[in-house]
């Protein structure tokens, strides 16, 4: 098991809590058990919290310090599984249901007034939806920590509601061409970094993608897990994508390295925490396996 590790990787072995400790060579991103940190205990970016009834979640910062503390909390947002119950709130003072209801509180006020003030009408329906979202989560905070209060958006903005409805259809449509296009602009990048060049790709690109360094397979997010869990890993894909039947992560867990499979669906893609590795992408990488699919054989090796 391995403390020192890269910049990329500490985030992820605190998201999947697998080990009590790491850091990255500096000591300026390191988590110990349940927090992870940014240049000292002063400034927690985020911890796994547990409520009365055994469910968990993770408590994401809203507050903000250097440029170089930012990035170690975007790495720590983009870290964090997929399915987890995130809350963002001032991790400060004494962490309790109290302070941060009281947070949720004056963040509703501050935005209600901006939604109010907003003349531009995009800039009214972009605050009035960040309203909603933040209401729904501030309930969400309300019921998983057992405490008493409930939050409404204000009536005032009832016929924004129709508009949000409209904005949120054309924005998902906009999300898949904004996407697309990020693809697009960094495919020659994507080359590069497949071919083992050390060039950084961003975070938000739609796909995830691998290379083997060394006894590694390496993902563009900075995982990494042993070629031989990742064979293991490439027979249950191959036998999930042949049957149809697709596998959910429930009381048996098969890990890669590390890290839990959460899902792999009938057409072979992976989901692992914040890795959605498509089936594409799997068999590119497996011919290096020494695993490549000869044509017309439906075996699982």
């Amino acid at each position: 098991m391995r403390h020192v590790v890269s910049n990329n990787e500490v985030p992820h072995l605190w998201a999947n809590q697998v080990q009590s400790e790491a850091r990255n060579a500096n000591g300026s991103l390191f988590f110990e058990n349940k927090t992870i940190y940014s240049y000292g205990r002063h400034f927690p970016i985020a911890s796994f919290v547990t409520n009365s009834r055994g469910e968990t979640a993770v408590l994401l910062t809203t507050r903000n310090y250097s440029m170089t503390t930012s990035h170690h909390v975007g790495c720590v947002r983009n870290a964090i599984r997929r399915d987890a119950i995130v809350f963002h709130v001032p991790l400060q003072g004494n962490w309790s249901p109290a302070e941060f209801i009281a947070a949720y509180q004056e963040q509703i006020k501050d935005e209600s007034e901006k939604v109010a003030r907003s003349r531009v009408k995009h800039t009214r329906e972009y605050r009035f939806s960040h309203l909603v979202a933040l209401v729904n989560e501030a309930n969400r905070y309300a019921e998983f920590s057992d405490h008493s209060a409930r939050f409404t958006v204000p009536t005032d903005f009832d016929a924004l509601k129709v508009e949000l409805t409209r904005i949120a259809a054309e924005q998902r449509a906009a999300d898949k061409q904004r996407l697309a296009r990020i693809a697009s602009d960094n495919a020659e990048r994507v080359a590069q970094w497949i071919a083992g060049d050390s060039v950084t790709l961003p975070w938000n690109l739609p796909e995830t993608y691998l290379r083997i360094e060394g006894d590694e397979i390496v993902t563009s997010k900075g995982a990494r897990v042993p070629v031989a869990h990742a064979i293991t890993g490439l027979a249950l894909v191959r036998h999930i994508k042949r049957t149809g039947a697709e596998y959910v992560r429930n009381g048996h867990t098969v890990h890669l390295g590390h890290y839990a499979i959460d899902r792999i669906d009938p057409d072979g893609n992976l989901t692992a925490g914040c890795h959605h590795i498509t089936f594409a992408e799997i068999e590119r990488i497996a011919p290096q396996l020494g695993c490549a699919t000869v044509a017309g054989d439906r075996r699982a090796i």
